[in-house]
């Protein structure tokens, strides 16, 4: 996430403030600060809606990795790929999957289902992890 997205920041002792980024005079900072309050409460809101305490989030993120990390190293790409290129058309040949995707295919397409494929699966995989592929 952009630090600029962020309602927060870290200041230099690592403690949670409003994000200022961007803000140049007391007048823009008190606008700021008013227009962030709501949203500020939202989102704490439904971090105590949560019941959860900040170690068991960070718990079970860290849990969240290792378990993605796991399905990821038993998930065997290219089988996966075969399989889908035995039963399915080139992803690329039919209501493309993005812009990104289209563009790539268009041009590089090597009438390769199973390349295709891999391709489809590595940047879903990418975008679980939160990566941009």
């Amino acid at each position: 996430m952009n630090v600029k997205d962020r309602l927060t920041a870290h200041n230099k002792a690592g403690q949670g403030i409003i994000n200022m980024d961007g803000v140049s005079d007391v007048l823009e900072a008190s606008a700021r600060i008013r227009t962030f309050s709501p949203l500020i409460i939202s989102k704490l809101t439904e971090y105590e809606d949560t019941g959860l305490s900040p170690n068991e989030i960070e718990r079970l993120k860290s849990e969240n990795a290792e378990l993605r990390e796991r399905l990821e190293k038993a998930v065997d790409k290219t089988i996966v790929s075969e399989m889908l290129a035995k039963y399915f058309d080139c992803p690329c040949n039919f209501s493309p999957l993005d812009e990104e995707m289209w563009a790539y295919c268009r041009d590089n397409c090597v009438d390769d289902n199973i390349e295709c494929w891999i391709r489809v699966i590595n940047k879903k995989c990418a975008e679980l992890k939160g990566e941009k592929k």
